[in-house]
């Protein structure tokens, strides 16, 4: 769901690859989370970007329609 790439000029490259616009579910939310965690990557220029005709279009409302009260708490959560 995610692309890494580290340039040579150091500039560490983030690809969202998860289709239908790359909208934010659990799981995505989960691996952005940690793409950026500062003790699993070195400290530097990040570009985050999405593959497709958009960045991002929001939450992933047809996964967050079937999520129990939990679910719903955890993924608004993670996506604040």
């Amino acid at each position: 769901m995610l692309h890494h790439e580290q340039g040579p000029d150091g500039v560490r490259r983030i690809v969202l690859v998860a289709g239908r616009g790359n909208a934010l579910g659990p799981k995505l939310l989960s691996e952005i989370e940690r793409a950026f965690d500062p003790e699993s990557h070195e400290p530097g220029p990040v570009v985050l970007t999405g593959r497709g005709s958009s960045f991002c279009t929001g939450l992933d409302l047809s996964i967050a329609y079937e999520l129990d009260r939990e679910g719903m708490r955890d993924l608004m959560s993670r996506f604040h």
